[in-house]
């Protein structure tokens, strides 16, 4: 338990047992693997309760991954925040992507006003045709 000092343990306030008994749980099993994560989307991730959970679960590393990374401002007032600045660690533009042949299908938007959702339907089995 002195290696990992943040276990969950039962509470023994009205026990007359010497030491404290870990929980079975999820959470422990984590902290004590000392696993990996990686976080998609990791720009959705700015509250401080997600970066104070996460690493409460003592991970050994931390990966971020994101399209459009963003710096986090530091906030002051009722719920502060410390800033965070976003690690880029490699760029790919569009043209890259899509001379890599990794976007997969043209965009088409036609943007239409109405509640006739037959009618929509019918143009977009038209345009596929």
């Amino acid at each position: 338990m002195n290696e990992t000092p943040n276990l969950a343990c039962d509470d023994l306030a009205n026990t007359p047992v010497a030491w404290p008994m870990v929980k079975d749980s999820l959470g422990n099993a984590l902290r004590l693997i000392r696993h990996i994560v990686v976080m998609d989307e990791g720009q959705k991730a700015v509250a401080n309760l997600v970066f104070k959970t996460l690493y409460s679960f003592n991970p050994v590393f931390v990966l971020e991954l994101t399209a459009t990374p963003k710096d986090a401002e530091p906030r002051q007032g009722a719920t502060p925040r410390a800033g965070r600045h976003a690690n880029v660690l490699v760029e790919v533009t569009g043209e890259e992507l899509d001379q890599e042949g990794m976007i997969k299908m043209p965009l088409n938007l036609d943007p239409r006003q109405g509640l006739d959702w037959m009618a929509t339907l019918d143009v977009s089995v038209a345009k596929l045709n």
